[in-house]
Formats: C-alpha cells, structure tokens, sequence
C-alpha cells in the first residue's frame, strides 16, 4: 500500500539539479544578446557556473566517503571539503567584488542557485509521488 519516498541518490540528484541550473543559465545567456556588457547576467552566471563546480566537488567527496569506516574519520573528511568549498566561495565573491564587469548581488544569487532549485525539484518529485499515490487510494 505505501510505497517508500522517490528520494535520488547523489549522482541523480547532481546531475538532475546540473542539468536544471545549465538550462536557467542559457536562458540567462540569451539575455546577453541585448546587452553584452550586463553585469547582473555575467554575475549570475558566474555565479552559477561556480555553484554547479561546488555541486561537483560535493558529489565526488560524498561518493568517496561510503569506503571510509571509521566515523571520525570521514567527519574530518567532511570538514576538510567544506572549508575548501568555503574557499571558493569566499574567493569568488572577493573576485566578484573588485572587478567592475560582475555583480557581487547577481554572483551571490548565481552561487544559490544550484542549492534552490535542487530543494524545488526534491520538492515537486515528493508532490508528485504523494499525488499519485493519493489519487490511486481515492479509486
């Protein structure tokens, strides 16, 4: 009767969340043919295009963790990858910053992103799971 939650495993969702962000992106990229020197179009897709980078270098630490044994051992494995993605975060906002040809705002949303629409897409495979489940129970 209950069928377990559709919930992607890491390369899935990576590549369903990638795939998602390139398409909002060439859509952001059309726009720079009105106005080739737009800041808040550069920014945002430098933005994304960073956010899917850091997306990668999760995906490959997470897949690689499932070998480690020791529990301590991959938490410090875990904090080691998030000080480095951290890192480019910091690093690309203070590029951003002192370039005049980016937006810091636009980069910053660029950089979210990939996080946003991997929560929207989670979110509309969970609605449509549970309304087809529901609407198979109402038969």
């Amino acid at each position: 009767m209950y069928k377990p939650v559709p919930v992607h495993d890491v390369e899935t969702q990576f590549a369903r969340s990638a795939r998602l962000t390139c398409f909002v992106l060439a859509a952001a990229g059309l726009g720079l043919a009105s106005d080739i020197t737009n800041p808040v179009i550069w920014g945002l897709i430098f933005g994304g295009l960073t956010g899917v980078l850091n997306g990668y270098f999760l995906r490959n630490r997470l897949k690689s963790i499932g070998s480690l044994d020791d529990v301590e051992q991959a938490k410090g494995f875990l904090k080691a990858n998030y000080v480095s993605r951290l890192g480019l975060v910091v690093a690309v906002v203070f590029f951003a910053s002192h370039v005049d040809f980016l937006s810091v705002y636009s980069v910053g949303a660029g950089l979210l992103l990939v996080p946003c629409l991997t929560v929207i897409d989670a979110a509309v495979t969970l609605y449509r799971h549970f309304a087809a489940r529901d609407a198979v129970d109402k038969i």
